[in-house]
């Protein structure tokens, strides 16, 4: 499992950029340092191949209508990636996919 450090940009109409930053950190010195990071899980497809989905989580709660407010950048091509899954708890939050990288 990778895990991505995330800094963050604001935008002009309120929302905000996560950025995730490629590193070798383990994920518990990215719980500790930082407020917002990424993991990816791999999914094999019916296709045969591999889908990358990636994870958001927080190191303060977050509720569903802090999360709208984030566009999450794809580590890999850096296109804006797509929400799939509703928040788990208040720290581990949605699924996000690209859809560039997985060619959906």
């Amino acid at each position: 499992m990778a895990v991505f450090d995330i800094y963050k940009t604001d935008h002009k109409d309120g929302t905000y950029g996560l950025h995730p930053c490629s590193n070798y950190y383990t994920e518990d010195y990215v719980k500790k340092y930082y407020s917002l990071y990424l993991t990816d899980e791999l999914y094999r497809n019916d296709r045969g191949g591999i889908d990358v989905y990636y994870r958001l989580h927080a190191r303060e709660p977050h509720d569903n209508n802090m999360v709208l407010a984030y566009d999450v950048y794809c580590p890999k091509c850096r296109n804006i990636m797509c929400q799939i899954t509703t928040i788990e708890d208040e720290h581990t939050l949605g699924y996000y996919e690209c859809k560039h990288c997985n060619k959906k």
